[in-house]
């Protein structure tokens, strides 16, 4: 692995859409919430959709799977806000998220033979403002990266605040892990507005989960109910979650695929205007 990994000294974003990508190094989560880089008064132009928008969330195993490429574009097709976990920034990649419209934005947790792993976020319209937070895998020198993205609402005043993480995998108890949580939770709290919390959590434990409920409690977010059977479970249990705030879900759905571990989730969602109005 040694000669096939490189782990950057800083986390930094690799930022793409219309035919161009630009590398962005000062990108760390600070103590205050992104907000503070976007408040401009009166009603958004461009923006998410509050009449309905449709994310999916897919750890995507590196895209190294036979058929992968067929079940993102078809999946994609329906989707307005990607949050992918282990995406694998090659050229295939690249070129399915120009097709697809994209702009999008990764967070670098490593890169793999010279290429960039780790969360990657992508819209039809371009956030105000992101940040990354990188964690430590306590037992292995490969971390993983979470991304914070700030979008604008169209026609309305508000900001939605999509954070996609890939949690760490490998702790002996949960002191790390509520750890972890706990410097995402400081970044997330001042924000008033919309707010999703998508990924990989890795909560193949009572402990762990105990411990994402526990952050969801304080943030005042609701879980996304899916059919039963349909969410990838590991050691029995569910490791992918989407939590939001002041939204209202349509419709949640998996898709069964063989091309990841992963089985992807979409779900389409309506923004409540201030108040709980839609």
């Amino acid at each position: 692995m040694s000669g096939c990994v490189s782990i950057p000294k800083a986390p930094y974003v690799v930022s793409g859409g219309g035919g161009s990508e630009v590398v962005r190094n000062e990108v760390g989560c600070g103590e205050s919430s992104i907000d503070t880089a976007a408040r401009p008064g009166g009603l958004h132009g461009e923006g998410i959709d509050p009449g309905g928008f449709t994310l999916l969330n897919w750890n995507v195993q590196k895209g190294g799977q036979e058929g992968w490429a067929a079940d993102f574009a078809r999946l994609a097709a329906d989707a307005d806000l990607l949050a992918l976990q282990e995406a694998y920034l090659t050229d295939p990649l690249r070129g399915l998220l120009r097709e697809g419209d994209y702009r999008w934005d990764m967070a670098a947790a490593f890169l793999n033979r010279e290429h960039e792993t780790g969360v990657l976020t992508g819209s039809k319209s371009a956030p105000v403002a992101f940040c990354v937070t990188r964690f430590a895998e306590p037992l292995v020198v490969i971390p993983k990266t979470a991304l914070t993205s700030l979008y604008p609402v169209a026609e309305t005043d508000l900001f939605l605040l999509v954070v996609n993480v890939h949690l760490i995998n490998f702790s002996v108890d949960t002191v790390q892990y509520r750890g972890l949580l706990g410097t995402l939770e400081e970044s997330l709290a001042s924000h008033e507005g919309p707010l999703l919390l998508t990924g990989d959590f890795n909560t193949w434990s009572n402990g762990r989960l105990k411990v994402v409920e526990g952050l969801r409690d304080r943030l005042g977010l609701t879980a996304v109910a899916f059919a039963e059977g349909g969410l990838s479970r590991f050691l029995g249990k569910n490791v992918d979650h989407v939590f939001y705030r002041g939204l209202e879900p349509v419709e949640a759905r998996t898709v069964k695929v063989a091309t990841s571990d992963h089985n992807p989730l979409l779900v389409t969602f309506r923004v409540l205007r201030r108040g709980g109005v839609r």
